[in-house]
């Protein structure tokens, strides 16, 4: 009678044990389910998720499962695509025109024929050099605002940016290519009957690439471009 007694009393204590064991998986599994709803991450804004690079495996590469990421490590971008703007550089020595809120026109390489309006939104206060070729040159950076949106235009697409310095409407515009000068005059060859005449004109405001024509040129007329 007295080890049945025993007996009792020790099954009693292995049940007690296993039922705080129980008790003790349960928690452990609760942490985990706390520790999976953490893992889903909120974004503060709706949009379009882009994976970013990361170094895993000894090469860059979009995360994977079973990767570990450490706080503070970029992984993916959240973009409005509707609200879509164009990080880019200028030279130095072309920033003293470069004012906050000028016109652009804004285009993808991607696709050549569409352009989008935009406005010059912030003109960085440091120039910066490159890393590596021609360190020596400094760019300033600069970030325009597209104006408009289209499906085509996605995150980190190579674009460019024409800044509207100057404007003038309503002008004759030929290549500067086509313009050779001679004793501070300005001719063009134009087109006639029998091949190309050389005429005076007189230019206006003008980029790199091509001229307005004050005086000096109709409509219409072609103009030979060496």
């Amino acid at each position: 009678q007295q080890e049945l007694a025993d007996r009792k009393a020790y099954y009693a204590s292995e049940i007690r044990i296993l039922q705080l064991t129980v008790q003790r998986h349960m928690r452990h599994m609760q942490r985990h389910q706390h520790d999976l709803e953490k893992f889903t991450v909120f974004a503060p804004m709706a949009g379009l998720a882009v994976m970013q690079q990361i170094f895993r495996g000894g090469e860059m590469g979009q995360i994977q499962e079973g990767d570990q990421i450490y706080p503070g490590q970029p992984f993916m971008k959240i973009v409005d695509p509707h609200s879509m703007q164009v990080d880019a550089t200028a030279n130095q020595t072309e920033t003293g025109s470069l004012r906050l809120g000028q016109s652009a026109r804004i285009g993808l390489d991607a696709f050549p024929g569409l352009t989008f309006p935009g406005k010059v939104k912030a003109i960085g206060a440091l120039a910066v050099g490159g890393w590596r070729a021609n360190a020596y040159i400094r760019n300033v950076p600069l970030r325009c605002t597209i104006e408009g949106s289209d499906a085509r235009v996605i995150p980190d697409l190579s674009a460019y940016a024409d800044v509207v310095l100057q404007r003038a409407a309503n002008v004759i515009q030929v290549p500067l290519a086509a313009v050779h000068s001679a004793n501070g005059k300005q001719f063009v060859m134009v087109k006639n009957a029998q091949g190309f005449e050389q005429r005076e004109v007189t230019l206006g405001i003008h980029n790199e690439i091509d001229t307005a024509v004050k005086d000096g040129l109709q409509v219409g007329e072609e103009v030979r471009v060496d």
